[in-house]
């Protein structure tokens, strides 16, 4: 029974819808115990063949199976249903009962995997959060799928991730839910080489939270590369931001370069606030540390 629910899953389900109107007799006695997984894999076979004839099922039967159909099943249906036709996935979300599933976007947008099926993921997309009436589901909505479009770039590579995202021409707040989902997860060198994107593509306000982020998390993963990068970068703001973040880093083990790199800002409040991090940060666990602290302190009258 599993391996027709693989192959010809309307033939397996159709049995168990008829098998079931007669339970009293053996032969659905014999595939009760079996039921759910029938039905789920017959459903994703159906959904993956034929979309529509796995909707059309859904309305009328799901009443009398729902107890055996897992919300996992479904949201892997609606993958199946995403992988051919996008739009006709999001339409389906109420039709498989998961109107208030937290994970049914995401679901449905991890089905794209390549550039092209993402354009089409993305017009899809933004036609079901236009549609969405309350502001609370709509933000979750958008979280959770350009949270998957944000596993899908991070693996795409940076150059890949970079030239969609350029020709995706992503709004202010679909830029802020794809790149919350995203930054978090790029580590080493792979976050420095989009510092200069984010410069060039996000405001500055913003740009200065994310480049300090990405930048820190290079500098956990290998301070060396880091601190190279910082040597040649060009003056500017960008170089400011990544130098601060620097100094806060590795002031608890290296405070003499953190300190160097403090005193490379120009007056100001970030200049101010980076050599208090700094001595805040520096280790006194010894007479040698502890006098050295203090006479950082001394010099840019922290005391």
């Amino acid at each position: 029974m599993l391996k027709l629910a693989s192959y010809r899953p309307e033939l397996a389900i159709g049995f168990l819808s008829e098998a079931s109107n007669r339970e009293a007799e053996k032969s659905w006695s014999l595939f009760r115990d079996m039921e759910g997984q029938v039905i789920g894999d017959s459903l994703i076979s159906m959904a993956r063949d034929d979309p529509r004839k796995a909707i059309t099922w859904l309305k009328s039967e799901s009443a009398r199976f729902d107890d055996h159909i897992s919300g996992q099943t479904r949201r892997v249906v609606l993958y199946q249903i995403a992988a051919r036709d996008p739009v006709l996935a999001f339409q389906s979300i109420r039709d498989l009962g998961l109107q208030a599933d937290d994970k049914s976007v995401a679901s449905i947008v991890r089905a794209a995997r390549t550039p092209e099926e993402r354009d089409r993921m993305l017009g899809a997309l933004r036609g079901y959060l236009q549609g969405m009436g309350g502001a609370k589901q709509r933000n979750e909505a958008m979280a959770g799928g350009f949270g998957a479009f944000a596993d899908q770039l991070v693996a795409a590579g940076t150059s890949g991730a970079q030239r969609w995202m350029d020709g995706a021409h992503l709004d202010g707040p679909e830029l802020d839910a794809l790149t919350a989902g995203m930054f978090g997860k790029l580590k080493g060198e792979t976050a420095g080489r989009w510092i200069g994107w984010v410069e060039r593509n996000i405001p500055v306000v913003q740009s200065e939270a994310e480049i300090g982020g990405l930048f820190t998390s290079w500098v956990e993963a290998d301070h060396m590369a880091a601190g190279e990068w910082l040597q040649e970068a060009s003056a500017g703001t960008m170089k400011d931001v990544a130098a601060q973040a620097y100094a806060e880093a590795v002031a608890q083990y290296d405070p003499e370069t953190a300190s160097q790199w403090a005193e490379t800002l120009p007056a100001g409040e970030r200049r101010d606030r980076t050599i208090r991090k700094v001595y805040e940060r520096w280790p006194k666990d010894d007479p040698i540390n502890e006098k050295a602290a203090a006479s950082f302190a001394e010099c840019h009258g922290l005391h």
